[in-house]
């Protein structure tokens, strides 16, 4: 072979080997794609209610789980920030997704035994935050009583009745009539408190 035959093929050659060394580049994911991923999300909604998440990051994802159902999704890694409603609350927040994750939202005021510390199980109750609590009447008739704070309920007590709620925590306004006027007065929700409906002294 001559030596300008020669030449040109090594031409050729070094030509398509750099061509294919950046295809092959363009191929290969960046470090930030390479790092995000996808894995897997369980919610297992195990409350009375059905549940709306909402998660801001990486991606957008809208999921909706009705009362007693499991659902998987594939969602990237990342941190997300969240908006989560469920047993008659809203809650936000951020959450780090970086592994396999299920959450659990158990039964309204309860909670999700031993989560393991590497946040691959998730406790929605923690999140939502209601309690048990019991509203007492000690009024003659039949009692319309508005709660409005961290949300808002709406309760009508029987005489003498005793009603066992599940209402998110913190601090409320209450509207009811009784005894001829309107009472207007605070009670704060904690776990097992009791509300007591009686006449304005």
């Amino acid at each position: 072979m001559s030596k300008t035959k020669l030449m040109s093929t090594l031409l050729k050659l070094g030509l398509i080997a750099a061509l294919l060394a950046v295809a092959f580049g363009a191929l290969q994911a960046s470090p930030v794609q390479a790092s995000q991923g996808s894995v897997t999300l369980t919610i297992d909604n195990r409350s009375s209610t059905g549940l709306t998440l909402t998660l801001r990051g990486p991606a957008y994802y809208f999921f909706k789980v009705a009362s007693g159902d499991l659902h998987k999704y594939s969602v990237l890694r990342g941190t997300f920030s969240y908006v989560l409603t469920g047993c008659g609350m809203r809650t936000t927040g951020t959450l780090v997704i970086q592994q396999d994750t299920k959450m659990i939202n158990p039964v309204c005021g309860g909670n999700v035994r031993a989560a393991p510390k590497d946040n691959s199980k998730v406790d929605l109750g923690a999140k939502v935050k209601v309690v048990p609590a019991t509203i007492s009447s000690d009024l003659p008739l039949t009692t319309k009583v508005v709660l409005t704070g961290p949300s808002t309920y709406v309760f009508f007590i029987k005489p003498d009745q005793d009603l066992e709620v599940t209402i998110g925590r913190g601090v409320y306004n209450v509207n009811y009539y009784a005894c001829g006027v309107i009472v207007n007065r605070e009670f704060e929700v904690q776990k097992d408190k009791v509300l007591i409906l009686s006449c304005p002294k």
